[in-house]
């Protein structure tokens, strides 16, 4: 299975429904993204974590547009990655927005600068590993396997 921005698309379903496929902060149902608590970017490039222990279930929990990127205008100073929806809106009008936010992340990261908002970091990990286990345990039958094997 391809590798996209970490998670795999088995890896991303599966931790949608441990959460109830909603977003864990606001409960929202609508465009659902899965967030890495520690961005695969920083993980992998700054703490040296492999690709396999950056996208264990326990760094990911399912957040809606609006609480991930800030897609909506008063949700832009609470959102996580706010510069994503930044680099989306000038898409437009230059096609490497993307690329140059990219690089200004690879920038931070060379010189060990979060670049992401932290303000619920805790809070998130609490829920990540809470729902992981709740879910273990009421759903036998669903195992993660795509994560057999890696750790």
């Amino acid at each position: 299975m391809p590798v996209r921005n970490g998670f795999t698309k088995d890896q991303r379903d599966w931790i949608v429904r441990r959460d109830g496929s909603k977003c864990v902060l606001c409960g929202s149902t609508d465009d659902l993204h899965v967030h890495h608590l520690t961005p695969f970017r920083w993980a992998v490039t700054v703490i040296g974590w492999s690709i396999e222990r950056t996208n264990l279930p326990t760094n990911g929990v399912t957040l809606c547009a609006s609480c991930h990127n800030g897609v909506k205008a008063q949700d832009y100073n609470s959102a996580i990655h706010p510069d994503n929806e930044f680099a989306r809106k000038m898409y437009a009008e230059d096609r490497r927005s993307f690329d140059k936010m990219f690089a200004k992340r690879d920038d931070l990261c060379r010189n060990r600068v979060i670049y992401w908002n932290t303000t619920h970091d805790n809070q998130l990990a609490i829920i990540a590993v809470s729902n992981t286990i709740s879910y273990l345990l009421e759903n036998a039958d669903d195992p993660p396997t795509m994560w057999n094997g890696v750790g």
